[in-house]
């Protein structure tokens, strides 16, 4: 018994500076992203919450397991694409530029949880003005700059 004990302290003080190293290069690369990942977890933990209201109380459904999973590896793709751009662009020297990309794409991806929760919650409270007004603004508009956007495009080929 007593060499079992050994074995396991000399394993446990073999791996720990091991676990060590690994965990503090992972916090190494997540830290500099961390207000963009707690946005991002916040946005995603928000739309899939006024999803599952939505789903229980308008369309009378059960929680579903793959939607769960689905909203779990999107916020994972988006903050794993956060991380790596940020961290590539870091050791290229060109931090500005990666800090760049990185807000752009959480605003997109903000832009769009907002649409979506508005978009829900709009089923849950259909009589609320205020929500389709916020959600028409902010369809309307975004459609309406693409659309002038495109034609200014088309019009230089032209």
């Amino acid at each position: 018994m007593e060499q079992l004990f050994d074995f396991c302290t000399r394993a446990y003080d073999f791996i720990k500076p091991i676990i060590v190293l690994i965990l503090s290069a992972i916090i190494s690369v997540i830290l500099p992203v961390k207000e963009v990942l707690i946005l991002l977890l916040s946005a995603a933990f928000f739309n899939w919450f006024i999803g599952y209201m939505t789903d229980i109380h308008v369309n009378a459904a059960k929680f579903s397991i793959k939607k769960a999973f689905e909203a779990i590896t999107q916020i994972l793709l988006y903050g794993g694409l956060a991380t790596f751009i940020k961290f590539s662009f870091f050791m290229l020297g060109d931090d500005v530029t990666g800090e760049t990309i990185v807000k752009y794409m959480t605003y997109i991806v903000i832009y769009y949880y907002v649409v979506n929760i508005l978009k829900n919650s709009k089923e849950i409270y259909p009589k609320s003005k205020a929500l389709k007004l916020m959600y028409e603004i902010l369809t309307t508009q975004i459609y309406q700059e693409l659309k002038s956007r495109l034609k200014f495009k088309q019009n230089e080929v032209d």
